[in-house]
């Protein structure tokens, strides 16, 4: 039996034909998309909420040298430490590092197990600590950081160096520096200098203290006054003030707010003495540390923030230049609080730029004659 079909019918079976795969194709083609997109979701959902259960100590070592040198350049220790690309809390890493060293000590060069459930010491206190400390005693230091944490889930305030209280922040920052210090998959240094003040920064969240003057009773009036230099009484300037307090509800806000814009907005230029004043300062966007200091002042002084200024010499970390400097204290909460806008690694209440341990301090001021 034999079927015989025209060129017509021919013609509109083909086409039939030809609709059924176009369609068949994009069916599988729209499965294919939709299983694409779900696994790339999946993906990134893993990524999002995948927390590593073991860390390497070669990539805890890495991280104890970059919290280290990153610390002592700044003054200040990071919020978080990033170890292969995810962030841990500072009490997270110092029980990884701290286990780092205790199987360093052991000769175990096996990976840490991650403890998330230790939180932050609260109001942690020291005293001036200066002791060579053996491998031995930072061992003994470390399996007393892992057993605490383990039963508080929370770093401890302080440990015990040669019956002193070397504060938490003290501990990160020296445990760090001797992990860092190791050599080799198993080795650790003999002894390491451990010499910090409870005033260092490093303790207390940046801040240099050492800098910082109490207030007497009586004392804060001549430190409003408008000067020829720090012409704080300036409408210009009493515009200015006013918009970068703008939504500050307290001195130390405004006083904040102020040194933020300093640094950002006046940059730093080289020469001796006055040569602008405040308000020559702002209009160029540039001046040396006395005229840095007359704006901070100026601004400070028409917000109603009482503000001197500090003269001395200074031993500089970057050039190794000692020479003179200018820079302002600002009365907030009965302190008077160091801020010098010559630096950008500066900050609020904190020096980093030059020896806060050698300067010389020649009197403070509430105008300059230079």
């Amino acid at each position: 039996m034999s079927f015989l079909f025209n060129k017509k019918e021919i013609r509109s079976y083909t086409s039939f034909i030809l609709m059924l795969l176009i369609l068949v194709a994009c069916f599988a083609l729209i499965d294919f998309a939709d299983a694409a997109n779900t696994n790339d979701a999946s993906l990134s959902d893993d990524n999002k909420t995948h927390k590593p259960v073991q860390v390497s100590q070669k990539a805890i070592k890495r991280a104890a040298k970059t919290v280290y040198l990153t610390a002592n350049y700044d003054k200040k220790l990071p919020n978080s430490v990033e170890i292969e690309g995810y962030n841990y809390s500072l009490p997270q890493f110092l029980y990884l590092a701290s286990g780092s060293i205790y199987k360093r000590y052991h000769n175990n060069t096996s990976n840490i197990t991650v403890n998330y459930n230790i939180k932050r010491p609260s109001d942690p206190k020291d005293h001036d600590v200066k002791k060579n400390v053996s491998s031995y005693k930072w061992y003994k230091i470390s399996k007393y950081i892992i057993n605490y944490s383990k039963k508080h889930h929370s770093s401890p305030k302080y440990v015990y160096v040669n019956g002193k209280k070397m504060q938490y922040q003290s501990v990160v920052f020296y445990l760090s520096k001797y992990l860092s210090r190791s050599k080799g998959e198993t080795g650790l240094p003999k002894y390491m200098l451990v010499s910090i003040k409870k005033t260092s920064p490093i303790n207390n969240n940046g801040y240099t203290i050492s800098l910082f003057s109490p207030y007497k009773s009586g004392t804060s009036k001549s430190y409003l006054i408008s000067s020829p230099n720090a012409q704080s009484k300036n409408p210009n300037i009493k515009k200015l003030a006013k918009k970068i307090t703008k939504g500050s509800k307290s001195k130390l806000q405004k006083a904040k707010a102020i040194y933020e814009w300093v640094i950002n907005n006046v940059e730093y230029e080289g020469y001796y003495n006055t040569r602008y004043g405040a308000l020559k300062s702002i209009r160029l966007k540039k001046g040396n540390c006395v005229d840095q200091s007359h704006v901070i002042i100026a601004l400070s002084r028409a917000s109603g923030i009482s503000a001197r200024y500090v003269h001395g010499t200074c031993k500089f970390i970057v050039s190794g230049r000692t020479i003179g400097h200018v820079w302002v204290q600002v009365l907030v909460n009965r302190k008077w609080v160091v801020v010098d806008a010559s630096n950008t690694r500066n900050r609020f209440g904190g020096v980093v730029s030059w020896n806060i341990g050698s300067y010389k301090k020649h009197g403070v001021y509430s105008s300059l004659n230079f």
